[in-house]
């Protein structure tokens, strides 16, 4: 059973995912395992996508009985990401062979950080959560300060924002779009 933080987090992302078409699931391990499914990587617990169908896939535990994360935050930024590959992604992140299909993940940053915006998880988590990324640049998120956050925040809004990932500030399916 999810704890109540999650749990809310949960439906709400889950409301968001239906808003777009898609589902976020829960599953056993046992039928995450099933489902044939690439864990997402630097994750201690299973998610995974499945593109076609448009859900994120959970389970509470994953390779090695490690649960999911106790922090909330954590929780949500990880299926977050996940949903960005789903929605914000014209092709799945899986190759035939299970590898990622070199997108550039940069390109849906902003639908990241604006999802994270309308579920109300506060930006300083995100930070926390995604300080390893890296910017292209070679740089890492956790290498900038303040200021540039906020740049980079503006400057990926309106990236997501020109690749028609925003409507009205909230994220959207790129999915069905031409």
């Amino acid at each position: 059973m999810l704890p109540a933080t999650h749990a809310r987090l949960l439906e709400t992302l889950t409301a968001h995912a239906r808003r777009l078409g898609g589902d976020i699931v829960q599953v056993s391990k046992q039928e995450f395992a099933g489902l044939g499914l690439s864990p997402a990587p630097f994750t201690s617990w299973d998610v995974g996508v499945n593109h076609d169908e448009k859900i994120v896939y959970f389970s509470e535990f994953g390779m090695g009985g490690h649960g999911m994360p106790e922090d909330a935050a954590e929780f949500a930024i990880h299926l977050i990401h996940e949903m960005a590959h789903v929605f914000a992604c014209r092709v799945s992140p899986y190759d035939m062979n299970g590898n990622t299909a070199g997108q550039d993940e940069l390109e849906f940053f902003g639908w990241e950080i604006a999802m994270t915006l309308a579920v109300g998880v506060d930006l300083q988590d995100f930070w926390r959560l995604n300080a390893d990324y890296g910017l292209g640049s070679g740089r890492l998120i956790r290498e900038l300060d303040t200021t540039a956050r906020q740049q980079l925040v503006t400057e990926q809004l309106q990236v997501a924002a020109r690749l028609g990932m925003l409507q009205d500030g909230l994220p959207v399916s790129i999915r069905d779009a031409a």
